[in-house]
This record gives C-alpha cells, sequence and structure tokens, in this order.
C-alpha cells in the first residue's frame, strides 16, 4: 500500500525509459516528473533556436501589457537537458486590432520603440483570433512561432524551452501548454473532437491546478485530439507549409 516500499522498481522503469530513447536514437535525458514512477524526456536542441511570438491583442491594454513583460523571463538561458542550449526569444510581433481605443493605442507606440518588437495590423475580424493571427506569423523570422492570445500571462521558468523540445521532434505538429485561470483552475490541458457537440472542446476545465485528474492527464505530457490557439508552438517551416491557420 506504500509507493515508497519498492523504490527499486521507478528505478528500473527509468532505465527501461532511458532504454527505449537510445533505441529510438533520441538525444534525451530523464528528469523526475510530477510523481514517483512519472518521467519527463528532456531532449537536446539545436544551438541558438530563436523563437518569434505573435501575441493577438484583443483591445485590454492592461491585458496586452502584463503578457509582453511577461515574455521578458521566458527565453530560457538555462535551455534544455540541464544547462545544454535553451531558446531565445528573437521578437515580438504584437497583431493590432484596426481601432484600438486610446489606451491600447498609446500602449502600441510604446511596445513598437522597444528592440525586437514589432506592431502589425491583423487582418480579418477580431473574433476570429486564429486567422486574425496568420499575417503576422507569416511574415515571422524565427525557426519556431508561439502564437499567444493577450490574456495570457506568461509565467517565469523554462516552459518555452520545455515546449520547443516537443516543436523540433520529428512527426510532431502543434504543441500547446496547460493554462491555468487566476483562481488556479485548469483552463486547458487539451482539446477533443465532438466534446459536448462542439467542433473542439477542452477537458478537464476547472479542475484545481494542483489535482492530476483522469489517468494523471492534467498534469503529464501528452497527445491530444487538438491544442489551443491560445498557446501553440510550432515550426515556421511548418507554419509556412500549412499556409497559416485554415
Amino acid at each position: 500500500g506504500d509507493s515508497t516500499a519498492k523504490p527499486w522498481a521507478y528505478a528500473a522503469s527509468g532505465r527501461a525509459l532511458t532504454s527505449a530513447l537510445r533505441r529510438r536514437g533520441s538525444d534525451a535525458e530523464l528528469e523526475p516528473g510530477p510523481m514517483p514512477g512519472m518521467w519527463n524526456a528532456r531532449r537536446r536542441l539545436p544551438p541558438d533556436l530563436a523563437v518569434s511570438v505573435v501575441v493577438s491583442s484583443l483591445g485590454d491594454a492592461a491585458a496586452l501589457r502584463a503578457c509582453v513583460d511577461g515574455l521578458a523571463s521566458a527565453g530560457s538561458t538555462a535551455g534544455s537537458m540541464s544547462g545544454g542550449p535553451g531558446v531565445g526569444i528573437a521578437e515580438v510581433l504584437v497583431a493590432s486590432p484596426a481601432r484600438p481605443d486610446l489606451e491600447t493605442t498609446a500602449l502600441l507606440g510604446r511596445l513598437a520603440e522597444r528592440r525586437g518588437t514589432r506592431v502589425l495590423e491583423a487582418t480579418g475580424p477580431s473574433s476570429d483570433r486564429r486567422s486574425w493571427a496568420t499575417g503576422p506569423g507569416r511574415v515571422a523570422q524565427g525557426d519556431l512561432v508561439l502564437f499567444l492570445d493577450s490574456r495570457v500571462v506568461p509565467p517565469p521558468g523554462d516552459w518555452l524551452t520545455a515546449m520547443a523540445e516537443h516543436a523540433m521532434r520529428d512527426g510532431v505538429g502543434p504543441v500547446g501548454a496547460r493554462l491555468v485561470s487566476p483562481e488556479g483552475l485548469v483552463r486547458h490541458v487539451g482539446l477533443v473532437l465532438g466534446l459536448r457537440g462542439l467542433p473542439a472542446a477542452p477537458v478537464l476545465e476547472g479542475l484545481p491546478a494542483a489535482a492530476y485528474g483522469y489517468l494523471e492527464a492534467a498534469r503529464v505530457t501528452r497527445n491530444w485530439s487538438a491544442v489551443s490557439g491560445a498557446c501553440l508552438l510550432i515550426r515556421r517551416e511548418l507554419f509556412d507549409e500549412l499556409e497559416g491557420f485554415d
């Protein structure tokens, strides 16, 4: 009944996973996951990997300011695999609404003066946020493009590096993130198609952030039918190949 009674079983699981990674030719190392018996595979990234961030401004100046300021701590210098090369934010592109209010206009002017920040007028209706961000996404210059809703406040830490490690894998398309509300509740961990009669709907929404959820799905990296566009990372060459968002 005590999960710590056989610590050698956890060590054996780590060795088995390491062996599997080696057989697949993956340049990765294991680190402990959120609970015993769970592991994260941290993969080595190419040096000088650059990310372009496209922030969709929805006209809320305070939210946009918090989002852009939070990005300042997102370019991890610790990097992947315990000190390997990480990722850097090469540029921030702000998709501006066609008719921003006065406060947002003033903020966009200040942001445009920041080094590495471009303010671009988005095309299409602001209600269609994904196609709205396609224009800025297609002029991004980084190896990876992160699409970010301006209401998302990026936390400190190496989350961007962790996302990039998956986005650079062969066979992986878009990579999403777990999003938590200010009240400490899960907003997104993944989307399932057809749920509740919708084209795609979030699962485990409203779960406390510390909870693991069904089969630990709220705390482990896994595949879903789709990921939220509020925080979505993708290789730029793949984004170009797809000709942006549909």
